[in-house]
């Protein structure tokens, strides 16, 4: 067997946000709907005791109906890279442009939260100040990818639009 390429940490990373793409997605049963794998095998790509990861194929189909690279990212990182949005690529028009708000807004919500349970009892601890970071992530993950979208659609949309 040979070593792998990175820490234990890595991997484990790579679980979660595999866990939090799918959530992104709705869930596993909605992910089952949008890719190869059955809703018990996507389960599986999430968890910490199973050795299997998300294949490439999978991958990309839940981060296109996640509409974010919320492993790529990762995976670009681990490898020394920043992935950024490809400028001047047409960009579809957002489906909801006021839902796109309504869970950014919620991301912030559950980011105050995380908060102010931190503090809540007048001592932070490293657990709490980890969840609080994973919110941050979570909220900046959103806005940014909502960001993108509206720049990208605005910078490839004619004069005016029809809603």
């Amino acid at each position: 067997m040979t070593d792998r390429k990175y820490g234990d940490e890595s991997y484990l990373s790579l679980k979660a946000l595999t866990r939090r793409l799918v959530g992104q997605c709705g869930g596993a049963e909605k992910a089952a709907l949008d890719t190869r794998a059955a809703e018990s095998t996507i389960n599986g790509f999430g968890n910490v005791f199973h050795a299997q990861f998300v294949p490439v194929d999978v991958l990309a189909d839940l981060e296109c109906s996640a509409g974010q690279p919320t492993v790529t990212r990762e995976l670009a990182r681990l490898m020394g890279y920043d992935l950024v949005p490809m400028d001047g690529g047409a960009a579809p028009a957002p489906s909801d442009p006021a839902q796109m708000v309504v869970r950014a807004s919620r991301d912030v919500g559950t980011f105050a939260d995380a908060v102010e349970r931190m503090d809540a009892d007048g001592i932070r601890e490293p657990g709490e100040i980890d969840v609080c970071i994973e919110r941050a992530s979570d909220m900046m993950q959103r806005l940014g990818h909502t960001i993108d979208t509206l720049r990208r659609y605005r910078a490839t949309m004619p004069a005016r639009v029809r809603v």
